[in-house]
């Protein structure tokens, strides 16, 4: 009888284990907070991330607090073609948006970039030194127009692109410094609330001294980053504005290529990961004197 007490208790025991063994809680690893996985870069943008940008880092290892500097991206020579404004706009950040007047797709493009949210620029013909063999395009203003045919011009072209909050130059080597002709120009710019952005197409510019004297709020060109049309030398050009560690506003003008949009949407999360505040060109106006 004792056996099998004995016998009986030894059973038990088994049992029980082997129903805990079968029944006990699954242990479920908890997943690290905050932890996400690190994007894969373009190999180029990795290379000048970690070596060009910051040696010993990478952009992912930056603390935003590196630059804190704000950056206005205007994308010129918009109205020819529709396709780049609809990759354009899906960029999340506020690109600006310079249109030239009286092309096919003038009014349709800022149609679309004001639904996007996006700040317009007429993107204003200027004759330039190579003038007549290359022809700025339809709406060009030209030195040998007098006062009241400039106005007319300048009247008509703004007409033709809807919604726009200021202007800038295309081409315009010439016109550009002429004191004279640019001070009946940007009176009449100042009389329709615009601001002007000089895109600096020649050193002898006389834009932010006209400016000055009209009252007209003025900005600069800083950087153009695709004089070359090659993908790796714009994104080049983009990544290495955080590179310095200066914290002065920049202005960069691009143009619709697909070289540069694909620069773009690599560059664009970097630059903000880096602390660059990514602005429409109005908003770097300084308040008051309406000068850069």
């Amino acid at each position: 009888m004792k056996r099998l007490f004995m016998f009986f208790l030894i059973m038990s025991a088994i049992v029980a284990g082997l129903w805990w063994l079968y029944n006990k809680p699954a242990v479920i690893p908890r997943k690290p907070q905050g932890h996400t996985r690190p994007k894969v870069l373009h190999p180029e943008s990795r290379r000048l991330a970690g070596k060009e940008l910051h040696p010993g880092k990478s952009l992912s290892q930056l603390e935003p607090s590196i630059s804190h500097r704000k950056i206005a991206i205007i994308i010129d020579d918009i109205g020819n073609v529709l396709l780049p404004v609809e990759e354009l706009i899906k960029i999340d950040a506020p690109l600006t948006f310079s249109i030239l007047p009286h092309c096919p797709y003038s009014i349709s493009s800022a149609e679309d970039i004001h639904r996007a949210k996006r700040e317009i620029l007429l993107h204003l013909p200027m004759e330039p030194l190579s003038y007549p063999r290359v022809n700025p395009g339809k709406g060009v203003l030209l030195l040998r127009m007098d006062s009241e045919e400039l106005l007319r011009q300048l009247d008509d072209d703004i007409d033709a692109v809807p919604y726009i909050s200021g202007v800038n130059n295309h081409m315009g080597s010439r016109f550009m410094a002429d004191e004279k002709d640019l001070t009946v120009i940007m009176r009449e710019m100042r009389k329709r609330n615009l601001f002007f952005v000089d895109s600096r197409t020649t050193s002898d510019t006389k834009g932010e001294k006209v400016a000055s004297i009209t009252g007209l709020p003025c900005l600069s060109r800083n950087v153009f980053i695709d004089n070359v049309q090659d993908y790796e030398a714009t994104l080049k050009i983009l990544l290495n504005l955080s590179s310095s560690g200066e914290t002065k506003p920049l202005i960069v003008i691009g143009h619709p290529y697909g070289t540069t949009i694909k620069a773009l949407k690599e560059a664009v999360p970097l630059l903000r990961q880096s602390g660059i505040e990514i602005v429409p060109v109005s908003h770097l106006l300084s308040r008051g004197t309406g000068t850069s």
